[in-house]
C-alpha cells in the first residue's frame, strides 16, 4: 500500500502527460503553503538549536519542541500532497467529461443507425 502511494505521488510526476503540465500554474494557496513550510522549517530548526545551546543536553522541553516541529512538517507535507491530489482529480474529471461527451455522441449515432436498419428491414418485409 505504501509503495503504491509513494509511486502515485512521486514517480508519476516524472512521466505526467504533456496536457496536464502545459498549463500548470501555482495557486496563491500553494505559494502560501510553500512559504509557511519553508519558514516553519527554518524557525523550528532555530528553536531546537537554541534550546540545545541553552540546556546543553536533551531535555523534555526540547523533546516536546522537536516532536511538535516534526508534526507540523508532516502536516504541511500532507497538505501539499492533498492539494496535488485534488488538482490531479480535477484534471481526470475534465478528461472523463470529454470521454462521456464522446460516448454520448457515439450512442446517438448508434441509435440513429438502429432506426435506419429497422426501417430497411421493415421495407424488405413488406416487399415479400
Amino acid at each position: 500500500m505504501f509503495l503504491e502511494t509513494f509511486k502515485y505521488y512521486f514517480c508519476d510526476i516524472l512521466v505526467m502527460p504533456k496536457k496536464m503540465t502545459s498549463d500548470f500554474k501555482s495557486s496563491i494557496f500553494e505559494i502560501i503553503i510553500l512559504l509557511v513550510g519553508v519558514g516553519l522549517t527554518y524557525f523550528g530548526f532555530k528553536i531546537v538549536s537554541t534550546l540545545y545551546a541553552i540546556d546543553g543536553h536533551i531535555s523534555w522541553a526540547m523533546m516536546s519542541t522537536i516532536f511538535s516541529w516534526l508534526m507540523l512538517l508532516v502536516l504541511f507535507i500532507l497538505l501539499s500532497m492533498g492539494v496535488d491530489a485534488s488538482r490531479r482529480q480535477l484534471e481526470e474529471t475534465k478528461l472523463l467529461k470529454e470521454i462521456i461527451k464522446d460516448e454520448i455522441a457515439e450512442t446517438k449515432l448508434l441509435k440513429e443507425e438502429i432506426k435506419i436498419m429497422r426501417g430497411s428491414k421493415a421495407k424488405k418485409a413488406r416487399r415479400r
